[in-house]
């Protein structure tokens, strides 16, 4: 298909009309393929219906958020008997489920007798056409089979008689355990298969080397070589080689040029770019076909044509000194660094000079041609046939002419990988990363440089025409030494590879004899009985896997290159590439194959065949038409990366060079088993893309830039990764696939986890496929990062993605597969078989093409997203002998087609993505070419964008929501028409709709509105979860969104319930753990941020305290909502109120404000006279605090007396040593401590008079000792201490009388009788 973007490309009218009854001979009738999975593990399936059997196509089922794998009837007996076994393992009621163990056993023996006929039938058709080893073969698996029958049978049955018999608890529990353990024993075993596992990174990019500073430009020699040799040709001078292919595409091309050596260098000089890399790759076929080449491939092509044209060529393999400004242009780049760094990349062994400072010169191995042609007269222009001389021939040498200098667009961008990637996964898309890139440059240079494109603003360059009419007498740079001449390359000189099923097949040949061609590896029959079961059944694929033997054959363009030895058919194999270069670096591109699939190497080394890009113009030779065509996807892969490569090169400013590039694409099989484990089929389900190797060397035309390298590896390797299932997808409409890059979003959009991973952590998932984890591990063990899914989200394949953060290097990785593979789609089941015998057929004629029309419904319709319609089809088979077959039903009429469903997400048989879950405009496509446009028109509301969460205020018992939430949604796919209606719907968590809300009718992307989380009685909705969908209708349908889900929470204070806390008698502030709670409770509470603070007020009596805890701001707690203050160095009480905010993805609910006390505890009298420590300060305690010695009011207050008295000392003006603070108000120790200051300022006092008066009136009597008071003797001087307290003084000294007298002056001349009568025990 074609995803949003793309050009439409429609097919030409077919011939004929369509022809019903289609069949060829030998060809099955057909099975049901609806849903049919691409399953990376074994599914314990039961036995399908065998190949001869019918089953017409149904309405297709429906699709769901998440997909299920189907179940087979031993795997719902196994979780029936475990349900009863855990039950009773519990004590609980098991009546329910010994009746599903029992249902479910009669459904098994049922299927059991079904697999017992389907036996039968095989075996009938094996009579008189099988041998007795095939035979025995079958015969063998049916006697397994009755074994584990018959065994199946004894245990059901003891389970049923338990039943009958009413069996005691534990006999029922023993016997549908034994149970268990057969179906455990005997279910094939759930397999993940990672295609690679190895501390590689597939997608890479090579940065240059050290660099080789060879000294001063006064150190090159300055007696170059000689570049000819004076010894005449031989005749290997005119032969083919493996590097020299002399095919008749190059005898024409030699031809056209007039065999003439002139024309012939010309032609390739102006023709054929060079690109920086070493050693034969190509050879002169494939640098014919691909149009570029290094200096060794454009040799061989030029020594082709010489050799071609009867002209003796060889190789001269030299060492070089360049002038740098030459090898700018010949690189094309704009400075001397960025070119070495080129070369470096390429791994070409160089060396540069300098002089003045700076490059001058470049030394570097290199390989031009010797010609032994006509010179001495006319320099090689064929007028003069004498005087034949070798010339040295560089046809790679030559200037790359920049046309427009560009500009870096991304640079202007900011382009950052990462925050490209997390855009693009942020959402589904119709678009592939190279598209969703081009849709950002476009937007970039409409608003940045109006009036241009991308064609306008990137780098352009051709080569150089040169316009000689002589040979050239010289090279364009200085030889320093002759390394050798070569009729033939010397196999150090090449590349070579090596193709390997361990102990089965081993084939090695140079690259150049395998590059530019199709290599196929498929499997034929071990012996002519195999193969003659094989074509009973009609292919391979309809073929029970346990009834043949086959061998492995590996094909280049058609041909047998190796034949392996014998192997079982439908088991896993290793087939490894091995890639040398020269110098014997080696990698091998290890890969899992099924025996008996059908699999492509397809291989390049930089552009891409054009005939390879269209089955249909590939030769003819014996192989079938499947080889050929997964080839061609292959090539079809390649050629995406290469446009995705140029893409980025326009953009950038770089000059990149893909190496080889290496991907298997193979037939995908499920291997079905009966209940009892044994294999019986080996279906053809889909498709699958290995790709293994991608190296490129990214520099810069300034000069190498790590992180333009690395935006470039990540933005190319995520394409990849998409068009691992995109390649599949737009050339055979019956298939979808799956990628990690296509998977990724939708996990996402599924609302599963994406977690990116730091390396050297230790990862563990039990969610995922432990192969999975344990690569993942490895990967983070490398320094490695990884981007994956928490959840599999019921795909039949794990997507992820480990990446080296200081390469850009990265492997695409799903878990059961480093690549992406495809299943069906909902396609009629006769036409998938018609389709897959064609394929696959090895007749006598030969399937040329394949070509389908659509018949109905009408081209270019719009649909709703979510419809469901079915395609009729016409299919046109073209064959070798000329006969053109078309047709558009199956033998039955029954139209042959595929049901189109447009999507969310997932096929719930296999959890498959389907190929049309988005708005946008839709090609069906096959082999490139457009079968079926149309459109799909949707709402979609942007998740990540719209708000999640509404916060209620509640103030005095009035809930309201001050802010909004906005929703952010699109209609899209509409073509030149809007809405009638749009409206968005809240439901509360019972489905009930609360409240519509109109909406423009405007089409496009980004569209907001809001909710106030009001119902239609315009009444703030309680707390809880509600959805959103925003619906919109069209002539075509209604269409809704996916609901959003929006938590409407608020927060109260739960905790303390009481509104009194007490200061202790100790005296301590008290300990208050406040408790908040959030509703609903479904919000995870480590996601909530609890913001706390309190306000404490006293104003009884003229007071006005008021505290903050804490002082400023709140206190923040995550994940829990308790709250103890501290209160530091506050000791007070009062008012209190309590206020606290929950925080939820930084929306707010204020709770409403809780009131509360904090109250005194009076301490002991004992404890007050103990701190007093006696007369006369416990005396004045106790009748200050009015004989109670109490700090408190029995309402737990602070004791006041007027006017400003506090507590038990009850002191109105403190001296201002003793000040009455706050916490003496609180605090009795305080509180006392201030007394006690206070009585001990009165002695100073009292004393300082005493002093004054003696030394005033030396001649006075001392102070009295004692005094008589009411028949008691006390201290005269604590008497005077106890008046002085409340204010006055008992005694005076009277000097005219010369003694001391009682006075008693002050406001209260009892209160010392009223102290010395006060007791406080």
């Amino acid at each position: 298909m074609v995803r949003n973007g793309d050009t439409a490309r429609r097919m030409h009218s077919y011939p004929g009309n369509g022809k019903h009854g289609y069949s060829l001979p030998g060809a099955r009738s057909g099975m049901f393929f609806c849903f049919a999975a691409i399953v990376v593990f074994l599914l314990p399936l039961l036995l399908p219906p065998p190949a001869f059997s019918k089953n017409h196509d149904s309405h297709p089922n429906q699709v769901q958020k998440q997909g299920t794998q189907e179940r087979g009837t031993a795997e719902r007996l196994h979780d029936s008997a475990r349900k009863l076994v855990e039950a009773l393992d519990k004590d609980e009621d098991a009546d329910i489920h010994t009746e599903n163990v029992l249902k479910d056993l009669d459904a098994a023996e049922t299927e059991e007798a079904e697999h017992q006929q389907r036996f039968e039938e095989i075996e009938k058709r094996l009579q008189g056409i099988a041998s007795g080893t095939i035979l025995s073969r079958h015969q063998e698996v049916v006697k397994e089979y009755k074994k584990k029958t018959t065994e199946f049978k004894k245990r059901a049955a003891a389970v049923k008689e338990a039943k009958k018999k009413k069996a005691s608890k534990e006999t029922i529990r023993q016997r549908t355990r034994s149970l268990i353990e057969f179906l455990e024993t005997n279910k094939p075993k759930k397999k993940y298969e990672l295609k690679s596992t190895a501390n590689r990174l597939p997608w890479r990019v090579i940065a240059p080397g050290e660099m080789q500073l060879l000294g001063d430009a006064s150190g090159i020699p300055s007696q170059p070589a000689v570049v000819t040799s004076a010894t005449p040709p031989s005749a290997d001078d005119l032969s083919a080689t493996a590097d020299v292919q002399i095919s008749p595409e190059i005898q024409n091309l030699a031809k056209s040029l007039d065999n003439h050596p002139l024309t012939i260098f010309r032609y390739v000089s102006n023709n054929y770019r060079y690109a920086p890399y070493y050693g034969s790759m190509k050879g002169s076929l494939d640098t014919y076909w691909e149009k570029e080449g290094n200096d060794y491939d454009l040799a061989s092509l030029l020594i082709a044509l010489l050799r071609a044209s009867n002209i003796p060529a060889r190789y001269v393999k030299a060492k070089t000194v360049v002038s740098v400004d030459k090898v700018k242009k010949w690189t094309g780049m704009n400075t001397a660094m960025a070119a070495i760094q080129y070369l470096s990349s390429a791994q070409i062994p160089y060396g540069y000079y300098t002089q003045g400072g700076a490059i001058s010169h470049v030394e570097m191995e290199h390989v031009y041609v010797e010609a032994y042609v006509p010179y001495s007269n006319y320099r090689g222009t064929g007028e003069d046939a004498s005087g034949k001389l070798w010339i040295p021939l560089d046809p790679s040498f030559k200037e790359e002419r920049i046309l427009q200098e560009g500009t870096d667009i991304a640079a202007g961008m900011g382009m950052d990988w990462k925050t490209f990637s997390d855009d693009y996964f942020s959402a589904v898309r119709n678009m592939t990363p190279r598209e969703y890139y081009l849709e950002r440059v476009n937007q970039y240079i409409a608003q940045n440089y109006p009036g241009n494109s991308l064609d306008t603003l990137k780098r352009v360059s051709e080569i150089k025409t040169m316009r000689f009419d002589f040979l050239p007498n010289a090279l364009p740079y200085i030889v320093t030494q002759v390394q050798g001449r070569f009729s033939a390359l010397p196999q150090e000189l090449r590349h070579r590879l090596r193709f390997n099923i361990p102990a089965v097949l081993d084939y090695s040949v140079g690259l150049s004899e395998a590059a530019g061609r199709r290599i196929t590896l498929t499997f034929a029959g071990a012996t002519p009985q195999d193969q003659a079961v094989i074509e009973t059944f009609g292919t391979i694929f309809d073929t029970p896997p346990y009834l043949i033997k086959v061998k492995p054959v590996l094909r280049i363009d058609g041909v047998p290159a190796a034949e392996g030895s014998v192997m079982n058919a439908g088991i896993s194999a290793s087939f490894n590439v091995e890639y040398t270069q020269p110098g014997g670096s080696a990698e091998v591109f290890d890969h899992h194959i099924r025996v008996g699939s059908y699999n492509a190497v397809g291989i390049t080394i930089g552009n891409v065949r054009p005939e390879f890009l269209d089955i249909s113009k590939v030769e003819e030779s014996g192989e079938p038409f499947l080889p050929k065509m997964l080839h061609s996807l292959a090539m079809k892969y390649h050629a995406r990366l290469n446009q995705a490569r140029q893409t980025l090169n326009d953009t950038m400013k770089i000059r990149s060079r893909t190496f080889i590039t290496e991907a298997l694409v193979s037939t995908r099989q499920d291997t079905k088993y009966n209940s009892w484990g044994i294999p019986v089929s080996f279906g053809l389900v889909g498709y699958t893309i290995d790709a293994k190797e991608m190296a490129t060397a990214v520099v810069s035309v300034e000069g190498y830039d790590k992180a333009k390298a690395i935006n470039f590896a990540m933005i190319q390797g995520h394409e990849a990764s998409y068009q691992e299932n995109a390649t599949f997808e737009d050339n055979l409409f019956w298939v979808t696939g799956l990628s990690a890059v296509k998977g990724l979003p939708l996990l996402k959009a599924m609302g599963i986890e994406i977690r990116e991973l730091e390396p050297y952590q230790t990862f563990a998932n039990p969610n995922l496929p432990a192969i999975a984890v344990e690569d993942i591990n490895n990967a983070l063990n490398m320094g490695w990062k990884v981007i994956v899914p928490m959840e599999t989200g019921g795909l039949p394949a794990v997507p992820y993605i480990k990446y080296d953060p200081a390469t850009g290097g990265a492997g695409y990785m799903i878990a059961s597969a480093a690549g992406g593979f495809t299943g069906y789609v909902e396609a009629s089941t006769d036409l998938l078989d018609m389709m897959r015998f064609s394929f696959a057929w090895w007749g006598t004629k030969q399937l040329l093409s394949m070509d389908f029309e659509a018949l109905e419904p009408e081209n270019d319709k719009t649909y709703v997203l979510g419809s469901v319609f079915f395609l009729h089809l016409k299919m046109i088979l073209r064959w070798s002998d000329g006969t053109v077959e078309e047709t558009a039903h199956d033998r039955d009429g029954i139209p042959w087609g595929l049901w189109v469903r447009t999507g969310p997400w997932v096929f719930v048989s296999s959890g498959l993505p389907l190929p049309w879950w988005n708005p946008g405009r839709y090609n069906i496509m096959h082999n490139g070419n457009s079968i079926f446009n149309f459109n799909v028109w949707g709402v979609k509301i942007d998740s990540e964008a719209s708000g999640k969460y509404l916060g209620i205020k509640t103030e005095n018992d009035v809930d309201t929501i001050p802010t909004p939430m906005t929703v952010t949604y699109d209609i899209v796919g509409l073509r030149n028409a809007n809405p009638v209606s749009v409206s968005m719907k809240i439901y509360d968590s019972a489905n009930a709709e609360i409240r519509t809300k109109s909406l423009p009718l405007t089409v496009g992307e980004g569209q907001t509105t809001t909710w106030d989380g009001k119902n239609t009685g315009g009444q703030v909705v309680v707390p809880g979860e509600y959805s959103i969908v925003i619906e919109a209708e069209e002539d075509s349908g209604k269409a809704k969104s996916t609901s959003h889900t929006v938590t409407v929470f608020k927060v109260e204070i739960t905790t303390p319930t009481t509104t009194a806390r007490n200061i202790t008698a100790a005296p301590a502030m008290p300990t208050v753990p406040f408790q908040a709670e959030v509703k609903p409770a479904s919000i995870n509470i480590a996601d909530i941020t609890f913001k706390w603070y309190l306000d404490m007020t006293f104003t009884q009596h003229g007071r006005n305290d008021r505290h903050r805890v804490p002082d400023a701001g709140t206190t923040d707690i995550t994940g829990n909502g308790d709250w103890t203050p501290e209160w530091g160095d506050l000791f007070a009480g009062g008012e209190v109120k309590v206020y606290v905010t929950a925080v939820v993805d930084s929306v707010e609910a204020k709770g409403d404000k809780k009131e509360y006390e904090i109250r005194g505890t009076n301490p002991t009298n004992g404890e007050v006279n103990a701190t007093l420590g006696g007369f006369p300060a416990t005396n004045i305690a106790c009748w200050e605090s009015m004989h109670t010695l109490d700090q408190f009011t029995a309402a737990e207050w602070p004791l006041f007396g007027a006017p400003n008295g506090w507590g038990i000392m009850q002191l109105d003006n403190p001296p201002a040593q003793c000040p009455l603070t706050e916490r003496v108000i609180w605090n009795w120790r305080d509180n006392t401590a201030m007394g006690l200051c206070a009585i001990d300022g009165k002695r100073r006092e009292a004393q300082a008079s005493i002093n004054n008066v003696s030394q005033t009136y030396p001649a006075a009597p001392p102070f009295p000792a004692t005094v008589a008071i009411n028949g008691q003797t006390y201290s005269a001087f604590s008497i005077d201490v106890i008046k002085r307290y409340n204010g006055g003084r008992y005694f005076g000294y009277n000097a005219v009388l010369n003694q001391w007298t009682v006075v008693n002056t002050g406001p209260n001349p009892n209160y010392v009788d009223n102290v010395l009568g006060a007791v406080c025990n």
